[in-house]
């Protein structure tokens, strides 16, 4: 995962909702975030039927955060969040999908494996 930065990080307050859960509320910066924005910006329906953005933030303390929402066109939208005590744990919550993979790479998390 990526470290600190040479320049000076800014911490922000962030408050997350968790449809499954309490909602978590910290200070942290965000480390990354990616969308599957598969919808035509004209307004037409395309037929996809919503989207996902993944999140992932690190607090003060070092703790991790994965949050997903999920905007589903006829159903509205799902939130989730989790604070994870490793890098397994967020590849356990985000999972291996394309998006996902994207969101890894953008943090420096590694999920191949060595094969030696």
């Amino acid at each position: 995962m990526k470290t600190q930065n040479k320049k000076k990080e800014k911490y922000e307050r962030y408050y997350l909702i968790n449809d499954k859960g309490r909602d978590l509320e910290f200070n942290g910066i965000l480390i990354a975030e990616v969308a599957n924005n598969d919808c035509p910006t004209d307004g037409e329906y395309s037929g996809f039927p919503g989207r996902d953005r993944y999140y992932l933030f690190r607090t003060k303390l070092g703790k991790l955060i994965a949050a997903h929402r999920q905007i589903h066109y006829a159903n509205g939208t799902s939130d989730r969040a989790k604070v994870c005590k490793n890098e397994e744990e967020i590849i356990k919550f985000f999972g291996l999908g394309w998006l996902a993979k994207n969101l890894y790479y953008e943090a420096d998390i590694s999920v191949s494996n060595l094969i030696k």
